[in-house]
This record gives structure tokens, C-alpha cells and sequence, in this order.
């Protein structure tokens, strides 16, 4: 941990889904307040939670200085009711099995049908807090389950990335993750490393990605070793990255 990222982390206290010890209130504050400011609200009244929907994030995107949101997600049609059963009694099993998650899964989500029938499941950093989940999501409660860590993960990351972007945007998107996904932006490699982990600490290490024969701890090492020293990481690219590479490295380790 270098002497830059050790203030952050203090205030973090780890990664979502990395650690129990992770300060899901002091984000979520952090979020609510920069929505609010963005959206030239600092006098209203509305609580903290009219800030952590999806619709208070993709407005507070759409300000200007921001990327354009992504209208084939924005505009997704929601899951039918029988499947949002499933999604929701998958998020109970989570939460019995892993208790300090409690907090993550409960926030505020739109869940959509994805635009291809191909896609297990999906989401998109710049359409706060939507998850598309395919048919094949559903296979499942294994599979359901794996997907909804997965992008659940990917969801928090990127609310990290609303208050402090991990990268410069200098780098090249040259990067090829384990699975053999090439062009990818270090941005990229970081969501792959940081979902990878959060599986493998509900399924184990040993456990495997859906529609592939890579264990998550590998892919998970393979990713944190991808963008070790890289020097478009900003000081919060650099925070998430030692944060990774700690677990990586206890796990190797035993611990």
C-alpha cells in the first residue's frame, strides 16, 4: 500500500465484496452527495435514497461532462415478474450464505432483459445500476447466482468509479483477459479481477466462470497481473489494484 492510497484506504476500508470490512455507507454517501451537486439539487429535501436509483444515476450521467449513456441499456425492457421472483430469492440465498453482503444486495437495482439472446448476463458502467440477465441466467440457481455476484460486483466498482475514475483514459485498450477476450481497457481488467474474487469467495477458488474451464482464483491472478505497474492507473486505479492484489496474494498464501 503506497503512502498515496492509504488515506482512501481508511475511508474505504476495502473493496466491495473483497472485504467485510468494506464501508458500503460511507460510498453510498459519497455517491448520493455527488448526484446531488450534479444535478444542482443542494438545497432540496429529498433523502439520501432519492439518489441511489437507477434513474437519480443515469440523470446525474446524462450531465454535462460525462460519457452519453448507453440507450440500448437505458432502454431495455425489465424482467417479467416470474423471473424477478428467481432474482429475488436468489439474492436471499446470497445474502443467508454470505451475511456482510447484506448491504450490497440490497442496492437499488432496474434488472432488464439483454438487447441479444446470447448474453448470460450484463451490465453497463455508464447505466448506473441496471443488469440485463439472459434466459440462460436462469439455467440455474448456481448459475443465477455466479451472474448476480458478477455484476453486482461490476455495479459497485462502478459506483467507486462515479467518485474517482481508475484510469486516465491515456492507456490503450491492448489488454487480452484470461478468458481470451481481447481489447480491453485496463479499466476493464480491474471489473474482470474484482468480479473474478467476489465469485470465487462465494463458490471458492476453485470454482469455475460460467461457459468456461478457468477457476475464478486464476483468472482473478491472471487479471491483477495484467496491469501490475500500469501507468494510466490513477490514484484510485492504483487503490482498487493493491486492494486486489492483497487478496490475490493472501489467498496464494493460505490466508
Amino acid at each position: 500500500m503506497t503512502e498515496q492510497t492509504d488515506p482512501v484506504r481508511q475511508s474505504f476500508r476495502g473493496l466491495p465484496f473483497v472485504s467485510d470490512d468494506f464501508d458500503d455507507g460511507f460510498l453510498i454517501a459519497m455517491v448520493a452527495a455527488k448526484r446531488r451537486a450534479a444535478l444542482h439539487r443542494t438545497n432540496d429535501r429529498y433523502p439520501e435514497a432519492f439518489y441511489l436509483t437507477p434513474e437519480a444515476g443515469a440523470a446525474y450521467l446524462a450531465t454535462d461532462g460525462t460519457r452519453p449513456l448507453q440507450a440500448p441499456w437505458l432502454n431495455a425492457p425489465e424482467l417479467p415478474p416470474r423471473r424477478m421472483a428467481e432474482v429475488s430469492r436468489a439474492l436471499l440465498s446470497i445474502s443467508a450464505r454470505m451475511p456482510a453482503w447484506r448491504p450490497l444486495l440490497k442496492l437499488p437495482v432496474r434488472f432488464v432483459i439483454p438487447a441479444e439472446s446470447a448474453i448470460v448476463s450484463g451490465c453497463e458502467i455508464y447505466v448506473p445500476q441496471t443488469i440485463a440477465l439472459g434466459e440462460q441466467a436462469f439455467h440455474s440457481p448456481e448459475v443465477l447466482e455466479a451472474s448476480l455476484i458478477h455484476e453486482l460486483a461490476h455495479t459497485w466498482l462502478g459506483m467507486i468509479c462515479e467518485i474517482s475514475i481508475t484510469d486516465d483514459g491515456s492507456g490503450e485498450w491492448n489488454f487480452t483477459l484470461p478468458s481470451g477476450t481481447a481489447q480491453k481497457s485496463v479499466r476493464s481488467v480491474l471489473f474482470a479481477a474484482h468480479f473474478a474474487i467476489s465469485c470465487g469467495r462465494y463458490f471458492g477458488a476453485d470454482g469455475r466462470l460460467i461457459q468456461s474451464t478457468l477457476t475464478y482464483g486464476d483468472y482473478a491472478r491472471d487479471c491483477v497481473g495484467l496491469c501490475r505497474n500500469d501507468p494510466t492507473l490513477t490514484q484510485m486505479g492504483r487503490y482498487v489494484w493493491e486492494e486486489l492484489n492483497e487478496y490475490v496474494e493472501a489467498a496464494a498464501m493460505g490466508g
